[in-house]
């Protein structure tokens, strides 16, 4: 499935209050406690069909008015470019590669 629906502003903005919440502290990085929770955010975006990759997080953070550090807006980027592909990958015919079955594991 390609993700290709456009969020609107105001989408991006609930998204955007989700993120804050999900991100505690915007200036130190806490990988553990706050990015499963992006994760978590930017896939269930991506399965809704939602375009949703770096250019889009920097929008949700524009819109938002939030300030992150550069390290973690840096982060959050790859985190839904790896979402992203997640999504995508099952189905791409390069990532499909990576995908472990049972029949691999059962060798």
């Amino acid at each position: 499935m390609i993700n290709d629906k456009q969020l609107t502003d105001n989408q991006l903005a609930i998204i955007g209050n989700e993120l804050k919440l999900a991100i505690g502290n915007k200036e130190h990085r806490h990988p553990l406690r706050d990015y499963p929770k992006a994760a978590l955010l930017f896939h269930s975006i991506n399965n809704l069909g939602y375009y949703f990759y770096s250019d889009t997080v920097e929008r949700v953070i524009e819109i938002s008015g939030e300030t992150y550090s550069n390290d973690i807006i840096e982060d959050l980027k790859h985190i839904a470019e790896s979402m992203s592909y997640l999504n995508d990958g099952l189905n791409d015919h390069v990532l499909r590669d990576y995908k472990i079955t049972e029949e691999k594991l059962e060798q």
